[in-house]
């Protein structure tokens, strides 16, 4: 993924020719073929795994996020409202840390910003003293949120 968004990049910035350059249709398709296997990924038990998944996730989106996220955020709400697999949780504030720039970017997903109160909802029960290492990817991701959000002074 990392590769494709480099070249993805490169392109934008120097045109290397229209038979060279790789097209909408291109990158989407490419990712339509790697996020199944990254979703299916995301809730592995090893946290190497998770942690690789969710540089993928978040590479994926930066590529084509109309095309992941809508499927991401709809398993990450399933995860954070689950009562029977608790253990998603976790994994699902890693995603949401891994992906929120992106998400929260007008010109890359439209419809991110409608998803924060949501988001923001959901994860509040991400702060358990019964559960380490979820609070910590929920403060991890608050984090993240709050350093990424533009400023607007109050007058």
């Amino acid at each position: 993924c990392l590769h494709l968004l480099d070249r993805v990049r490169r392109e934008k910035m120097s045109d290397p020719g229209p038979d060279l350059k790789l097209q909408p249709a291109d990158v989407t398709a490419v990712v339509n073929i790697v996020m199944p296997l990254a979703l299916q990924g995301l809730y592995s038990k090893n946290a190497s795994a998770v942690s690789q998944v969710c540089v993928a996730l978040k590479d994926l989106a930066l590529l084509d996020a109309d095309t992941l996220l809508p499927a991401l955020l709809e398993r990450v709400y399933g995860a954070l409202t689950t009562l029977t697999e608790v253990h998603q949780a976790s994994a699902a504030l890693e995603a949401l840390a891994a992906i929120i720039y992106p998400v929260l970017r007008l010109d890359n997903f439209a419809q991110g910003a409608t998803h924060l109160p949501n988001i923001l909802n959901l994860t509040l029960s991400g702060i358990d003293t019964n559960d380490s290492r979820k609070t910590w990817s929920t403060l991890r991701f608050y984090a993240i949120l709050l350093s990424g959000l533009p400023l607007i002074p109050i007058d």
